[in-house]
């Protein structure tokens, strides 16, 4: 089953790996000058920063689930995933399940 991944999660991680799901993560300064991320439409960006959010409630597994994605996101139709992974922003993994 195809799952996605944050790219370079560990930047966005203030807790270690033992104390579970984050309450809340790193959303740097930087950000705004991020080439890639001020590059896309706006309702876009809230999408990359939902899909860490889930990042942190799934230990960086996010389904390539489109009902779960919509739902959660609150979003019309399923985000382009392929699109946020070629601009860096997550990646794509296979599980063995």
């Amino acid at each position: 089953m195809k799952t996605w991944a944050v790219h370079n999660w560990g930047k966005f991680q203030h807790y270690k790996q033992e104390q579970g799901k984050p309450p809340w993560i790193k959303l740097y300064r930087d950000l705004l000058r991020d080439h890639a991320f001020m590059q896309l439409p706006e309702s876009e960006r809230w999408v990359v920063i939902g899909l860490w959010i889930i990042a942190a409630e799934t230990g960086n597994q996010i389904p390539d689930d489109p009902t779960y994605l919509k739902a959660t996101l609150n979003l019309r139709r399923r985000p382009n995933l392929e699109k946020f992974e070629r601009l860096g922003f997550i990646e794509s993994r296979e599980s063995l399940e």
